[in-house]
């Protein structure tokens, strides 16, 4: 009776019954761990700008992470053995994305909130203080020109 034979993608020549290294599967497990975990990093990245602005910013910024998340994901099962992706990366990615909003998420996003106020602030006063130059010069050309 003949064995099937593949091609081990991992760089180790070929793996005889279809077997799978456990270090493999772990490394596949772990990797998928990481991308949810940095997929809730990115959510509470966007939640500051995504709270505060319109209906339609909201739906705009819910598109764009739900591309990036999906693409994440999408070039993650490129790496994968053969183009699959299990279950159990699947239910890994998930238990990553939980993990950080359960753990880190609520000092993280009070951190990118205050972060976000700031930012929003110093955008005011810039754009204040760039109008007020511009009704200067304006009025500084108006005179010259009586």
């Amino acid at each position: 009776m003949m064995k099937l034979r593949r091609p081990d993608l991992y760089g180790q020549g070929f793996l005889a019954d279809m077997e799978i290294q456990v270090y493999t599967q772990l490394k596949a497990l772990g990797f998928a761990f990481i991308l949810g975990f940095v997929l809730g990093l990115v959510y509470d990245l966007v939640r500051p700008a995504r709270r505060r602005s319109s209906t339609w910013g909201e739906r705009v910024l819910d598109i764009l992470y739900a591309l990036f998340s999906g693409s994440a994901v999408f070039l993650y099962v490129l790496a994968a053995p053969g183009g699959r992706l299990g279950v159990w990366e699947l239910l890994f990615t998930l238990c990553g994305f939980l993990s950080y909003l359960h753990l880190l998420s609520d000092r993280v996003f009070t951190f990118t909130d205050k972060f976000f106020v700031v930012v929003i602030a110093l955008f005011r006063r810039t754009k204040n203080f760039i109008k007020k130059i511009l009704d200067m010069t304006k009025m500084y050309f108006q005179n010259v020109q009586k």
